[in-house]
């Protein structure tokens, strides 16, 4: 383990569970000032018996989707430590159901967390970490901004937008000391499975926190978890052959799933492809 995080001060939005609980965690471990935040007083309350032992911790609960509020969180934690060196825009909503069922409303809410929540982080703690001359922005993507499976356009339309806005400014503020880099997370073992079995092969909460700050470390820009993902993941960017394929087939099972009454959740088989499939 390194000493990297050590001292550092850092917000996690999204930090009372799942993903940013586990990598806030992992960062107090480490020594930093880790400001954990979650949407309602409540979560935030839970988290706290959770880290009683890191006296590192701060919290405060902020809905990412309004922008006075993420001011205010921004411009607290300056007044109080000086600086920011991590902001990790973690906080999220899930969404897999057939696209003409969503309501309007489900889209806007799902768009102001998920896109406007990572812009809201982005617009306040920019020009702070431009004045100071260095800092560090991880904006939680998904597997869902590289690919786009059936049955979650409104999860994808956000994720991709993530994605891409992150591989803008890492390139944009390369030069300036600003280091941004995108996590796109597949199956991690989390709360966001409400008690059902994770998929198979899903990663261990905990062993994908240290895996996003040993990408972090390494500057890495784009953390795929689990690992094992970025070989299909490369496979379909450079075969669209296979790439249509997965994409037919997801689609198929998906709508099967969904007659049946099931959560539109199941996945092609890689291993079935030949190369002659239709």
């Amino acid at each position: 383990m390194t000493d990297t995080f050590k001292d550092k001060i850092c917000i996690i939005t999204g930090g009372t569970s799942g993903i940013g609980f586990a990598v806030a965690e992992e960062l107090l471990s480490r020594g930093a000032v880790v400001y954990v935040i979650g949407s309602r007083e409540s979560s935030v309350e839970k988290a706290k018996p959770r880290l009683k032992e890191y006296q590192n911790a701060r919290y405060a609960a902020v809905d990412v989707a309004d922008f006075e509020a993420v001011k205010k969180l921004i411009d607290t934690v300056v007044s109080e430590n000086g600086r920011i060196d991590y902001l990790f825009n973690n906080a999220g909503i899930a969404m897999t159901y057939p696209t003409e069922h969503v309501p309007y409303e489900q889209w806007k809410g799902v768009i102001d967390t998920n896109i406007m929540g990572v812009v809201n982080g982005v617009y306040n703690v920019l020009p702070i970490m431009l004045k100071q001359g260095f800092g560090h922005i991880i904006n939680t993507s998904s597997m869902g901004g590289l690919l786009w499976p059936s049955y979650q356009t409104v999860y994808v339309l956000t994720k991709s937008a993530v994605l891409s806005m992150t591989c803008c400014m890492r390139y944009e503020f390369a030069e300036r000391n600003i280091q941004v880099q995108a996590v796109c997370p597949a199956n991690v073992a989390t709360e966001i499975f409400k008690g059902s079995t994770p998929p198979p092969g899903s990663m261990p909460v905990k062993e994908a926190a240290v895996e996003i700050l040993k990408g972090v470390e390494q500057n890495d820009a784009v953390i795929i978890l689990p690992k094992e993902f970025e070989s299909p993941v490369a496979r379909m960017k450079s075969d669209p052959k296979f790439e249509d394929w997965v994409y037919s087939e997801t689609a198929r099972i998906r709508y099967e799933e969904v007659q049946k009454g099931l959560p539109p959740v199941g996945m092609a088989d890689f291993s079935t492809y030949s190369g002659d499939n239709k």
